[in-house]
């Protein structure tokens, strides 16, 4: 209760405060006194209780509506943007390559599970922005060479070979999230930096 009589002596508001809690209501006590039974009290002091909270809520309400008036009116002296366009561009583009990684991510072809990696744990992976453990699962699942002798050189033609080679994969989805992801990244330390939270 004193806390938010001292938080109503900071905004301003002692009197609202003090009414909500200091004076709960002669009727009610009143009426506790004078019940006939401790079910009858015990009912009327729930009740005041609810009332309290209430009163609570509303004393909550009105500390934060100071607070934003505090809030605007600094922001006004010091001509301060409501919300600054580069600050607002960076979310946007920062949602945009989100988006554009789980999109990328759902397009993973179908494959069996490995090493607890399956086919819906990997999407989940990346809509939680686990992006660096689930591209590694995946370029695990889906190696770009089959074969590791496949890229050297034996002086002769090589004969036509039928292996799966998962270079299109790796062009076409893995290679363009970890670039997205290394930009998500970096529009997030712009915005933590263009909102103050460092230096």
């Amino acid at each position: 209760m004193r806390g938010a009589a001292a938080v109503g002596d900071l905004t301003g508001s002692p009197a609202f405060i003090s009414r909500s809690w200091r004076q709960p209501g002669q009727r009610t006590e009143a009426a506790i006194a004078a019940a006939p039974d401790t079910a009858t009290r015990r009912a009327l002091v729930v009740v005041r209780a609810g009332l309290l909270s209430h009163r609570l809520a509303l004393a909550h309400t009105h500390v934060r509506l100071n607070a934003a008036q505090l809030h605007n009116a600094i922001r006004q002296r010091l001509d301060i943007a409501a919300t600054p366009d580069r600050l607002v561009l960076l979310h946007a583009l920062r949602l945009t390559l989100i988006k554009r990684i789980w999109l990328l991510a759902v397009s993973v072809p179908d494959f069996s599970p490995r090493h607890g990696a399956t086919r819906d744990t990997v999407p989940n992976a990346m809509l939680r922005l686990e992006v660096e453990p689930a591209l590694a699962a995946l370029e695990e699942i889906f190696p770009a060479l089959t074969d590791p002798a496949g890229g050297l050189d034996f002086c002769k033609p090589a004969p036509p070979r039928e292996g799966t080679d998962y270079a299109r994969e790796h062009a076409a989805i893995f290679q363009p999230i970890r670039r997205l992801f290394a930009l998500t990244r970096e529009c997030s330390a712009a915005i933590a930096h263009e909102v103050g939270a460092f230096g």
